[in-house]
């Protein structure tokens, strides 16, 4: 080994905003699920979608698969595409995918709309 070697160096520039969108990113995953069990009460007076706690409890679980094949998808695809590329698409995805939820016209579409935001909040994860 040549003595003159360098050992590889940091990264170079500013790493705050990178670290400023994760935890944003992660702040609004915690966000989802709270803003869930706030409208549980909500969803089950609602007489016209007739839903029983265990249905109510399905639909909330709905983002957690989501967000489990999320992301045991993107830490494969984060490898061939890269990072940046995979967190923009999954802050984008669940962002979209939140704002489904909130137009969902009934309990089948929202359980999806759920499913859905959680692909893009788990792929944010690794």
């Amino acid at each position: 080994m040549d003595a003159t070697a360098q050992p590889p160096s940091a990264p170079r520039g500013n790493s705050l905003p990178v670290v400023a969108i994760c935890f944003a990113s992660i702040v609004f995953d915690g966000y989802d699920l709270i803003v869930y069990g706030s409208v549980v009460p909500s969803l089950l007076a609602e007489p016209s979608w007739n839903l029983t706690p265990a249905q109510v409890g399905a639909i909330g679980s709905y983002a957690l698969m989501g967000m489990l094949i999320g992301a045991l998808v993107a830490g494969v695809i984060t490898d061939i595409v890269g990072r940046r590329k995979i967190v923009i698409a999954s802050v984008a995805w669940f962002s979209i995918a939140m704002i489904l939820c909130a137009l969902a016209p009934s309990p089948e579409l929202l359980g999806l709309f759920r499913f859905v935001a959680g692909l893009g909040l788990g792929g944010v994860v690794p």
